[in-house]
């Protein structure tokens, strides 16, 4: 008899394990099953994320290049075509008017111009206003990139104004590692500068130097500035003491699909630039 009941003890306990391991297995095969599940819709979420992504910034492109095309300040993205018809959002065109401009990277010797007089886009004429012309003082910033004087990394700028006066042409180097020599230099004070501030169309860049100012009277009838950067490449950023001409337009597109993603694309159209090439100079 006790040997009975001992069998029968055991029975129960091999029982209650293989019930306690089936459970486990259960449990570890619904957990293996729940993941792959989770996995497959965020992994299909993320696949048409993509694609609504991907279909937003092509709706926001296009309305980009409808505008830089065309003589038109504002179109809606709808109105692109079949392609872009459920797609909400517009294209529009904003002026550069104002004192502050930042300049796209300008490579080591190559040049930026920037217009000192109204600038006709249809006629490609500079106007001879005397209402158009700047009439003021501007500051430099630069120093965009990282670099230094005693690796000689730190950019100098060349700048020349060429106006409608009896002196066409005059020029100014701001080197603030006193590299380079020349006449008519412009000192340059070194800091951190986070310019512009509160401006709309331009977000701050981070510079190192600030050139003193630089008087421009309408009187001598300026044209065009040119910013040469010498050494190293480095934005510039131009502050007027009064609004600078307009010296292009702002294209910013934004696209919203109807799964409620958006893009946002904003490009900038100089007026024409002149390439460093045509021009030669030495200090």
């Amino acid at each position: 008899m006790r040997t009975l009941n001992l069998t029968r003890t055991d029975n129960r306990k091999n029982k209650g394990q293989i019930l306690l391991i089936t459970a486990m297995i259960l449990a570890v095969v619904l957990t293996i099953a729940l993941t792959i599940s989770y996995s497959s819709r965020v992994e299909t979420q993320m696949t048409k994320l993509k694609e609504e992504e991907k279909k937003a910034l092509n709706a926001a492109d296009a309305g980009v290049e409808k505008i830089l095309n065309s003589n038109e300040t504002s179109i809606q993205i709808s109105d692109l075509g079949d392609d872009f018809s459920s797609i909400e959002g517009t294209a529009e065109t904003q002026t550069t008017q104002g004192k502050d401009f930042i300049t796209p990277l300008i490579s080591k010797d190559k040049q930026y111009i920037i217009y000192m007089t109204r600038y006709n886009p249809e006629t490609k004429q500079l106007s001879t206003d005397p209402n158009d012309y700047f009439n003021g003082a501007i500051v430099l910033y630069f120093g965009s990139e990282s670099g230094d004087c005693a690796s000689k990394t730190m950019p100098a700028l060349e700048v020349t104004l060429l106006s409608n006066s009896a002196l066409p042409i005059q020029r100014w180097l701001i080197d603030p590692c006193g590299e380079i020599s020349g006449n008519n230099k412009t000192s340059a004070t070194q800091g951190d500068y986070n310019y512009p501030q509160n401006n709309d169309l331009f977000p701050p860049v981070n510079f190192s130097f600030k050139s003193n100012a630089i008087i421009i009277p309408s009187a001598i009838k300026p044209q065009l500035l040119m910013i040469r950067s010498l050494v190293e490449p480095t934005k510039v950023g131009i502050e007027g003491s009064v609004n600078l001409p307009i010296q292009g337009k702002i294209v910013t597109s934004t696209a919203t699909t109807a799964e409620g993603v958006t893009r946002k694309v904003r490009v900038f159209q100089s007026y024409p630039q002149i390439p460093s090439d045509f021009f030669v100079t030495q200090f």
